[in-house]
């Protein structure tokens, strides 16, 4: 018979107690759920009940005391151990890497830090990687201290003994405890068969959990019944962001029994492990205005681009890519310099920025500290370079600088010739200034780079890693037209400087590569050299060890076999007379196919001729190899694409003046001339004014002083600033270059002053007044300076005269006329109001110029003039000049009389 349950008459089933004064009576298990529950329940009293659903729980337990051990060591501290998945690149390249989870608790919340290491290649390789990050952790090194362990593993290539054992293999990874996700109707299923009886049933059924926390961060949910949570117990919140396609996707749960965060896995849809605390966003108090400013070349050319995001989070949302856990404001700026007389690279890059640095900011939710800033800047500019070098401008090339402002921090990193300054006013009222992200880091990236590229010894200082003055590097060795523009007797000297392959440092042709013939070469090189030793004694010290290295390289090639040597020394060659980028006719012919014949008919003709010959070459000399690969794999891109879809520079630009850009796939494949060391730099932003300038080449005359003067004179108006670096930068050239500037203006801290130069008096202290009517609407009563320009509609009732100016003249009129008012000539009136009432009355296009005694336009009311009047006369304060602005009537400055 089935077992009985008690119950209370006259009340429900299996209630707790009788109520007063009533029976007990005795039901059976088949009439309260059905004959299927005949003969499997127990008696057991709800006390002694072992639920089911801690299994989980203590399962998890035991796998981290197993990975809070690692050979003989044992992590002691009361956070989960440092851990390690191996993950795939997000270049899109079939690449992995190791990224190391570390944790720590600060004020009483649990910190999860991810630091990456290397590419690599192979699985194992990255294995062996974290392994060795994990290792260090648990030796109790620093992050500092990893950060240099995982820059030293970049140069560490691990031979086949390294890669076997425990460290390479797969339980070597994810060794916290991971969970995998159940509804909680499918919990209840799993709870049904596991429990031994009816009182079990019944506790589970109806115990409630209870919410001993709360999450931290915005936009959390209760996790509904139907929702698919960690199978572990507990209340369930959950955070969503919308996919591509309008879906939402859960990648944070917390619970709120335990106080603990779960995040998904990276790469994996199922598979979910313990996260730090999520950060509480901030919203600082700082003001910003901005201004962008891209002149074009001669020509009107326009190379440089540049991109301000004011409101990250609105554009990140409205992308699909939020990202709520960052603190405000957040601000994104972006300038590139184009280069090669080109605006194609630049005009790719600043397009795509955005699109690689916001999802990299929307899957982190814990607190990111700046080494991992710099990590998803850096990682953003690589996967868009990856795309900007298999893109149709691969060929064309950029600079970069990138402002990433996340509250009081602010991210600055550089590539190539464009540059950032930031300007302070000290409490003295001084202003001081400094350039962010200096190259002495990147520079010695470049050396490492250069030691592997056979770079050319007149171009680049193979001592501190920087590119000389006024040279540029070339992806081909000197030709003889190039040669023939030095003196006789410096002709050879040049040549072994500029080679790009070891048979160019010699001199030897195909047909001359015989046994032997290296070494006389050399002899040769070598007495020739020394004439010039004592006129140019370093550069012919580096020549010689060159040609040495050259010829025992070349004499190895031929003891292993002359035609290999011979087909290398072809590939060589075939790039130097092709200038580094190979036409598609003479690629073709040389794979042996034809041109445009897809990538399946290119990689056989380098599998019929070539694969084997390199592959015996590597055991000899894996580097140049490796390098023939690489030049076989652009003949192969060359021919496989149609010929005319890419663009080409002619002859004359195939040279650059700098040594990290992006793009330029010439330069960076098969020879790696040119890299994307970033330099960077995290700044702690202190309350006060501050004024960030980002440069591109074009303004590279400008010295610090003097960016600092124009900080001190427009720190609070970035349109002018912008104006006056680009008039400045004009100035210094002979022939207009391409001049790009983002000045960004920023007022740090919960009180600004007013800019004493622009006040008389007590006015300097005053603030913003809102003046309201009674009906609702603001009111301000200001003076404009107008001028319009050609273009602007005519249809303008307050306007004072036609004017044949173009706009870009108006601004600079504006400009000019800001720094007088400024700085008063002997003999002015000292009040501010007085002399802009003059110089409207001179200059001014409105009829309100000739209103005494002020010029002003009387009280304007909010929407008077449209919103981007407004947006400047009502955040202006009383007694203050205010920025250049547009409107459809034409360019303003705008003085606040109340």
């Amino acid at each position: 018979m089935p077992p009985e349950v008690e119950g209370r008459e006259g009340g429900r089933q299996g209630g707790r107690g009788p109520a007063p004064g009533s029976a007990w009576v005795k039901f059976r298990a088949t009439q309260v759920l059905g004959g299927s529950a005949a003969g499997i329940f127990s008696s057991v009293p709800p006390e002694y009940v072992q639920k089911d659903n801690s299994n989980q729980e203590k399962e998890a337990a035991e796998v981290e005391v197993m990975a809070r051990q690692l050979g003989e060591l044992v992590w002691q501290h009361d956070v989960p151990p440092p851990d390690f998945s191996v993950i795939n690149d997000e270049m899109g390249t079939p690449l992995v890497r190791a990224e190391l989870s570390l944790f720590r608790r600060e004020d009483g919340t649990l910190r999860e830090l991810r630091l990456r290491g290397p590419r690599r290649p192979t699985v194992p390789e990255a294995r062996k990687d974290g392994s060795e990050l994990r290792r260090s952790a648990f030796h109790g090194a620093t992050v500092e201290a990893l950060k240099a362990r995982a820059f030293e593993l970049e140069d560490l290539q691990w031979s086949a003994v390294e890669l076997v054992g425990e460290d390479v293999a797969e339980s070597a990874e994810r060794r916290l405890p991971e969970f995998t996700t159940a509804t909680q109707a499918e919990k209840f299923k799993e709870q049904e068969k596991s429990v031994s009886s009816l009182r079990e049933w019944i506790y589970a059924k109806t115990e409630e959990q209870r919410e001993n926390f709360q999450p931290s961060g915005p936009n959390w949910s209760l996790a509904g019944q139907a929702m698919a949570v960690p199978r572990l117990p507990g209340v369930w919140y959950v955070h969503e962001r919308q996919q591509e396609g309008g879906r939402p996707l859960p990648w944070l749960f917390f619970n709120a029994s335990t106080g603990k965060y779960y995040r998904r896995v990276h790469g994996t849809t199922g598979s979910w492990v313990q996260a730090g605390t999520p950060h509480q966003p901030v919203t600082h108090p700082i003001t910003m205005q901005s201004s962008v400013l891209c002149n074009p070349a001669e020509g009107g050319r326009k190379d440089d681009l540049a991109v301000a995001l004011l409101d990250l989070q609105r554009t990140a949302s409205t992308l699909k890519q939020p990202v709520p856990f960052i603190d405000k404001p957040a601000s994104l700026f972006v300038l590139v310099d184009g280069l090669r007389n080109t605006a194609a690279a630049s005009e790719f890059c600043a397009k795509r920025f955005h699109s690689q640095i916001l999802p990299r900011l929307s899957c982190r939710s814990d607190p990111l500290e700046d080494h991992e800033l710099v990590a998803i800047m850096r990682d953003s500019i690589e996967s868009l370079d990856h795309a900007l070098l298999d893109s149709a401008a691969r060929f064309s090339g950029c600079g970069i600088c990138v402002a990433l402002l996340m509250g009081r921090r602010l991210v600055v990193g550089t590539l190539g010739a464009c540059r950032a300054v930031l300007s302070q006013k000290s409490r003295s009222g001084t202003w001081t200034g400094r350039p962010l992200a200096p190259e002495q880091v990147a520079h010695q990236s470049s050396l490492r780079r250069w030691h592997h590229a056979y770079a050319p010894l007149n171009a680049v200082d193979l001592q501190s890693g920087a590119l000389r003055p006024g040279c540029s590097l070339h992806a081909a060795s000197a030709t003889a037209e190039q040669l023939a523009q030095f003196p006789e007797e410096e002709r050879l000297l040049q040549r072994v400087e500029r080679a790009a392959h070891p048979f160019a440092a010699l001199g030897l042709t195909v047909q001359q590569l015989q046994g032997g013939v290296a070494q006389r070469a050399r002899a040769e090189c070598e007495e020739q050299l020394q004439v010039l030793k004592e006129r140019f004694p370093e550069r012919v010290t580096a020549a010689l060890a060159r040609v040495q290295e050259a010829s025992e390289e070349i004499e190895s090639f031929l003891r292993m076999d002359t035609y290999v040597t011979q087909i290398l020394a072809e590939l060589y060659y075939l790039v130097d007379e092709e200038g580094g980028i190979p036409a598609p006719k003479r690629a073709a012919a040389h794979l042996g196919v034809e041109p445009g014949c897809g990538e399946a008919a290119a990689q056989a003709g380098i599998d019929r001729r070539f694969r084997a010959l390199m592959t015996q070459l590597a055991q000899v000399s894996p580097s140049h190899a490796q390098r023939g690969f690489r030049i076989l794999a652009e003949l192969a891109d060359t021919v496989q694409r149609p010929q005319a879809a890419v663009w080409v520079p002619t002859a004359a630009e195939r040279s650059v003046g700098v040594a990290r850009a992006l793009g330029f796939r010439d330069l960076k494949r098969p020879r790696p001339l040119v890299g994307l060391e970033l330099s960077s730099e995290v700044m702690h932003l202190e309350d006060g004014p501050h004024f960030l300038l980002l440069l591109s080449d074009g303004a590279r005359d400008l010295d610090l002083p003097h960016l600092v003067r124009i900080a001190e004179v427009h720190g609070t108006r970035p349109k002018a600033a912008a104006l006056r670096v680009s008039a400045d930068a004009a100035a210094q050239h002979s022939v207009a270059e391409a001049v790009g500037v983002i000045a960004v203006s920023l007022q740090v801290g919960v009180e600004t002053e007013a800019k004493a130069s622009d006040t008389k008096g007590p006015e300097a202290k005053k603030r913003k007044v809102e003046n309201v009517t009674p009906g609702g609407k603001r009111k301000v009563r200001v003076a404009s300076l107008l001028l319009k320009y050609t273009g602007v509609s005519e249809a303008d009732s307050l306007a004072r005269r036609k004017a044949s100016r173009t706009q870009a003249a108006a601004e600079r009129l504006l400009m000019q006329t800001l720094e007088e008012l400024q700085r008063p000539k002997p003999g002015e009136h000292k009040d501010l109001a007085v002399r802009f009432a003059a110089k409207c009355e001179v200059l001014s296009d409105c009829k309100s110029a000739t209103n005494k005694p002020h010029a002003d336009l009387g009280w304007v009311f909010e929407g008077q003039f449209g919103r981007d009047f407004d947006a400047v006369a009502f955040e202006l304060e009383v007694g203050s000049l205010s920025d250049i602005f547009t409107t459809p009537r034409g360019v303003h400055i705008l003085y606040r009389l109340a």
